[in-house]
């Protein structure tokens, strides 16, 4: 099976975290609700503030996509492997014991996936590089 280019990878990442964290900032209540948690104030706030982390993950791997072979480049592509591993099991434990509904195997289905393609590139590198 062919590897994703780590650049393609970075510019995946990058529509990815944006998008959720546009929908957080302009529609965080309806959103939450979605997933099956009471769309509070405070968990309103919270939900913008979570998308404020997820567009500065999505813009750090958009400007970074062309450098992505680069040594910050590697080190992105480490910090995102590992983050996303715990992002998934964090939202699979949202699933199956916490406040998400039956949709928050979307949220594990990202994470595992990014997280995957990344620790892909990440094995893959270390194997040619001996990172």
């Amino acid at each position: 099976m062919p590897q994703l280019k780590l650049d393609t990878l970075f510019k995946l990442n990058a529509v990815i975290a944006v998008g959720y964290a546009l929908a957080f900032f302009v529609a965080a209540k309806p959103l939450l609700a979605v997933y099956g948690i009471a769309p509070s104030v405070e968990g309103a706030f919270m939900a913008r503030w979570f998308g404020v982390g997820l567009l500065a993950i999505g813009l750090a791997t958009w400007f970074a996509r062309d450098v992505a072979e680069s040594a910050a480049g590697r080190s992105l592509v480490r910090a995102l492997t590992l983050a996303y591993g715990v992002g998934t099991v964090l939202a699979v434990w949202g699933t199956l014991a916490g406040p998400f509904n039956t949709l928050g195997w979307i949220a594990v289905g990202f994470n595992a996936l990014l997280g995957f393609g990344f620790a892909s590139a990440w094995h893959s590198r270390r194997q040619v590089q001996g990172d």
